[in-house]
């Protein structure tokens, strides 16, 4: 087998953001092209910088809200609450990729994001939230991040109100907020998912291709091109990007694979294979990777819960993706009682394998959140985003 790819590559980035007040800028241009060849089953690259000029001059002061916009957008959050640290950024990335001379892609990605932490008793709580926007949006980035203050507001507006209670260590029904349970879908399917790691006999995932591992209703896709999250025409092979149906009615449906793999393991090349930067080699990564939405209403889901917990914010968790066993850090979490929430309890941790948990989930809500984060595979570091819907559990692990 043999391939042959040449990339040019300019990558710009303007950044600005706000610390309780305070403002920071910074640029960035990155220029390079390199060589990337297939041959038998090895693999040679020859990269180098160059020096280019960008097609697009970032000014980052252009994505400046103003310490007026900043306060606009700190009174709205203040409303529920006592605020003890507010961040936000934007961010603008351009990049630009010649394939072999002939083939150009070029990429707007307009990132916004809120992170604060409210003091609730004296205990501090921090809530995260992202966007990515489309390049004709650079007029309304105020207006968009007041859409994300204002969400945060609607769904924490009485809960900080709510009695912080003790919590034991024990089994219980569970409810996982809209994004919350993305992290898993993306460590544990999406990673064992990716071909390089689908075809080691030690993958959690090894062969299941055509088994049903799940029931009926679990439905995990990984796309190039939802609206307002990470989205590729081309992956770094020059290959036209698709989506991927990973598991479909509980049967792993396929993997998601770049040109070597397409060619080594003699599979279709689902344009999943990505960079980090011109320096780097390709590999199959995610890119949007999620669970899809059921028909359950989330208030009905809690309403019909007669004694349980809510997981509504995570901060992180690990998972061992060859044995599937998982934590996850559950930040804010609330107790409910008799199908109303009662309560919020201090940090708690859930733990599990994750092919069982997901066969614990017993109702799936009409609703889907994604989270983005950079994702780090041999050395590579990537913009990639996880989805999942406000999902049920039943007889879960919690520790505190």
């Amino acid at each position: 087998m043999v391939f042959e790819r040449k990339l040019t590559e300019t990558i710009q980035e303007g950044l600005i953001y706000y610390i309780n007040g305070q403002r920071f800028i910074s640029r960035a241009l990155n220029c390079g092209e390199n060589t990337y060849k297939i041959k038998g089953t090895e693999i040679y690259l020859f990269a180098e910088n160059i020096k280019a000029e960008p097609e697009i001059r970032i000014d980052a002061e252009y994505l400046d809200i103003g310490i007026k916009g900043y306060n606009k957008v700190f009174e709205v959050l203040q409303s529920i609450g006592c605020i003890s640290r507010l961040m936000i950024s934007v961010v603008l990335q351009n990049t630009i990729s010649i394939y072999n001379e002939n083939t150009i892609e070029k990429n707007y990605n307009l990132y916004i994001e809120i992170n604060l932490t409210y003091n609730v008793q004296n205990y501090p709580f921090t809530i995260t939230r992202s966007k990515i926007l489309s390049p004709q949006s650079k007029d309304n980035i105020l207006n968009e991040l007041l859409c994300l203050a204002e969400k945060i507001v609607m769904k924490y507006r009485f809960m900080f109100t709510l009695p912080l209670m003790p919590l034991k260590s024990n089994k219980y029904h569970t409810i996982l907020a809209a994004g919350v349970g993305g992290l898993l879908i993306h460590e544990c399917i999406g990673h064992n998912l990716e071909a390089d790691i689908y075809y080691k006999k030690d993958s959690l995932l090894n062969n299941k291709i055509g088994m049903k591992i799940f029931n009926s209703t679990i439905n995990i896709s990984d796309c190039c091109n939802k609206s307002n999250y990470i989205n590729f025409e081309l992956s770094s092979d020059g290959t036209k990007a698709q989506n991927v149906n990973l598991i479909k009615s509980g049967i792993v449906e396929s993997v998601m694979s770049d040109k070597f793999t397409s060619l080594y393991y003699h599979i279709a090349d689902t344009g999943n294979g990505r960079i980090a930067s011109f320096e780097n080699r390709v590999l199959p990564r995610m890119r949007n990777t999620y669970l899809e939405k059921g028909c359950c209403h989330p208030e009905q889901m809690v309403n019909s819960m007669k004694e349980g917990l809510i997981a509504l914010e995570s901060c992180g968790g690990s998972v061992d993706v060859v044995t599937g066993e998982f934590i996850l850090h559950v930040s804010i979490g609330g107790i409910i009682m008799r199908g109303e929430l009662v309560g919020l309890t201090f940090p708690y941790i859930l733990r599990g394998n994750v092919l069982q948990t997901l066969n614990c989930i017993s109702e799936i809500g009409n609703d889907l959140e994604f989270k983005h984060t950079k994702c780090i595979k041999d050395g590579q570091e990537i913009k990639v985003s996880f989805g999942c819907p406000t999902i049920r559990l039943e007889n879960q692990n919690v520790y505190c």
